[in-house]
């Protein structure tokens, strides 16, 4: 076969593709197939393709995608070219209707970034969310990438510049299946008290907080982790702990304590607020500057206004002879999750005006049937994850419950540990190992959840601990980086390791983008009526672009593109 293997500094190999190779749907994850393309060797590092790499397309779309990277030393030879005038660039990157390839390509020049950014600012991202991620995953990304934005629900939003941050976001945490993994320690030991234990975590936007077994919780900034920026005195146990914000954008907590009871922190100013709501049995972050708590059936909104918390009965449901679990938030609602004799889930959801009713009322949303063997109890942790699939785990064995259907799986068997915590985010599940090891899966629908094939599924490993159980997941961005925060059993220090973002510069990572065809006709169509000739410089550069795009060739000096 015709290609050339190349060694980059003796450490990275690849092979040069084509820009406008079609890459075929794959058989299966770990089936790959490429077009190579001979390139000479005085240019043949200027774009490449990890030989690991594979055919991702994501979830809701069937076009073909490659992966791909560009070199810095390819951005060099294109800042000092003169390839095409701004307007030709101009009307060649307007031809690309994959805001993938746009966000890459902004990354190649300071001309081609204010061009493409005056291209995306009439992008309809939402719309382009709605078909690359799904309406499932579309609230749950948005609320991690505007943590103190007031969010209703999606399809009210009509915040380009919202729309298209979510996109950003979650085309950066589907590459976390590629991306190498920093672990950062905060060591917290020197502020805790003798034999004090980290019970719970929470982190948003740049923020990590930490409850312990005697009634603190220490709060930190991930880029000053010497120091806690603010210590509350809950003074029992803690048991969760709950990001949010009002409408000043200061930063509040919400903590409860394994005895119900519950206080509001404000983190900004560094203070307890007052409230007339003491007690719950749980309790979640809400998306539009509040939050929420429950108590035998009822839910409660609160909000924050003068530094006073404002409670209100938001709802109450009829359980009957069920037990609640705890509330979760979907689609900016508060969903409650109880069971009845060990054998039935159950999600009650408020409906309003937003869902097209004319009063407020209660209704089940789904119903979940379980093994009538499974020993329930209000210590094990379930999990409402999209498409409202209920996951929980007991003993070695992880049950997925969609519908009225389920799965079990024995984890230990796959993974070689026993699963210790679980969380999701977009198309991506995480599994916390007590053997230390956070597993990640690529799981873009409920379907995928329900029929888990360890053996052929898209996933990666990432070793936190040799010893220390993953007994705590959360997921936030800190300045549009994600991250994810993670805690270990010893008291010592928690773990926070940042997911680095997916930029250009950083050449060991590799970005999905859709094939540029199009680029070709374009081109073609304005050098053949402007009849121009380039200088043989801006033809070595532009060669030097069209080594991994393979649409150039030139002769004697007069431009010439290629129809593949």
């Amino acid at each position: 076969m015709k290609g050339s293997t190349f060694v980059i500094r003796g450490i990275t190999k690849f092979r040069v593709l084509p820009w406008c190779s079609y890459v075929p749907e794959a058989k299966n994850n770990h089936q790959r197939r490429t077009t190579q393309y001979t390139a000479p060797r005085t240019y043949s590092s200027v774009a490449v393709i990890d030989e690991k790499s594979e055919h991702t397309p994501t979830a809701n779309s069937k076009r073909p995608y490659i992966q791909f990277r560009v070199t810095n030393e390819l951005k060099k030879q294109l800042r000092k070219s003169k390839m095409f005038p701004v307007e030709i660039w101009e009307i060649i990157l307007q031809k690309i209707p994959d805001p993938s390839a746009l966000m890459v390509l902004q990354e190649v020049c300071s001309t081609w970034y204010w061009i493409i950014e005056k291209i995306i600012k009439n992008f309809n991202w939402k719309r382009t969310c709605m078909h690359e991620i799904g309406r499932s995953h579309v609230h749950d990304i948005m609320i991690k990438a505007f943590p103190s934005h007031c969010l209703d629900d999606y399809p009210v939003i009509i915040d380009e510049e919202i729309w298209r941050g979510t996109f950003y976001s979650f085309s950066k945490w589907i590459m976390i299946l590629q991306a190498e993994a920093v672990l950062t320690k905060i060591h917290v030991s020197e502020k805790f008290k003798e034999n004090e234990l980290i019970t719970c975590t929470a982190a948003s936007s740049d923020n990590v907080a930490a409850g312990t077994d005697l009634g603190s919780i220490y709060f930190y900034n991930i880029f000053n982790v010497n120091e806690p920026v603010f210590t509350a005195t809950h003074g029992e146990p803690i048991d969760q702990i709950e990001f949010w914000y009002n409408d000043q954008e200061e930063i509040l907590v919400v903590s409860k304590s394994k005895n119900n009871s519950i206080k509001f922190w404000n983190v900004t100013a560094k203070k307890q607020l007052k409230s007339s709501i003491s007690s719950a049995q749980s309790i979640c972050a809400g998306s539009m500057n509040n939050c929420y708590s429950q108590n035998e059936g009822i839910i409660y909104e609160h909000s924050c206004t003068m530094s006073i918390i404002i409670s209100k009965k938001h709802l109450q449901f009829d359980l009957g002879d069920a037990t609640a679990i705890g509330i979760y938030l979907r689609n900016a609602r508060p969903l409650l999750l109880s069971y009845k004799n060990n054998s039935e889930l159950k999600l009650f959801l408020r409906q309003d005006m937003a869902y097209g009713l004319s009063s407020k009322s209660e209704r089940v949303l789904k119903s979940y049937i379980i093994p009538d063997d499974s020993s329930l109890s209000l210590r094990i942790k379930f999990y409402v994850t999209y498409y409202n699939a209920i996951i929980f785990i007991i003993g070695r064995y992880l049950f997925i419950s969609f519908s009225y259907d389920y799965n079990i799986y024995d984890i230990f068997s796959y993974l070689g540990g026993c699963i210790t915590s679980v969380i999701t985010h977009g198309h991506i599940l995480f599994f916390g190992l007590d053997s230390g090891v956070i597993h990640i899966i690529y799981a873009p629908t409920a379907d995928c959840l329900l029929h888990l094939n360890f053996d052929n599924v898209k996933s990666k490993s990432i070793r936190i601990s040799n010893d220390e159980p993953i007994i705590s997941m959360n997921i936030a961005e800190a300045e549009k980086d994600p991250w994810r925060s993670c805690r270990g059993k010893q008291p010592s220090h928690f773990f926070a390791f940042p997911i680095v973002p997916m930029t250009i510069d950083n050449s060991q990572f590799s970005f999905n983008f859709l094939s540029l065809t199009h680029i070709l006709y374009i081109a073609e169509l304005y050098y053949n009526k402007l009849n121009k000739r380039l200088s043989h410089r801006s033809l070595k550069s532009l060669y030097l672009f069209s080594a991994y795009n393979n649409i150039v060739n030139y002769g004697s000096g007069e431009l010439q593109l290629t129809r593949r």
